[in-house]
């Protein structure tokens, strides 16, 4: 490993004093897994140059293509047409099973990652209620 992917990002850093979660993980693996208030697992990646990457399950999608198609075509309309501008982005696992929602967070401005974040909250809140719709 080389030593800047020693390194933990200023903007971990300061997201993990804000959300008091340990940082020793990163140093290892790169990875860290959070469970933020009432949200489902968040996963913090190190990303290209330094980013962060996150990720959080939204949901498997239905088993019946039918049902999984027209899903998927309701949350595409929400994404093109109506859809306030959104930070995080909307994708298919590798297996395409569960619906994803991913973001990417400059990793060494403290402010910015921390304003990323919420915002990456703020926009999981958005699509988990989008989701409800269909229960």
């Amino acid at each position: 490993m080389t030593p800047s992917a020693m390194t933990v990002p200023a903007g971990l850093a300061a997201l993990a004093r804000r959300l008091a979660f340990d940082t020793a993980g990163w140093s290892r693996t790169g990875r860290i897994d959070l469970q933020v208030d009432r949200h489902p697992r968040i996963t913090l990646r190190r990303g290209p140059r330094e980013s962060i990457e996150v990720e959080a399950r939204l949901g498997p999608l239905p088993a019946l293509p039918r049902e999984r198609e027209e899903l998927v075509d309701r949350l595409m309309l929400r994404v093109t047409a109506g859809a306030p501008a959104r930070v995080a982005t909307l994708a298919l696992s590798a297996d395409g099973s569960l619906l994803l929602l991913q973001a990417r967070l400059h990793g060494q401005e403290a402010i910015a990652a921390e304003e990323g974040f919420e915002a990456f909250l703020n926009d999981l809140d958005y699509w988990s209620a989008q989701l409800g719709e269909r229960r």
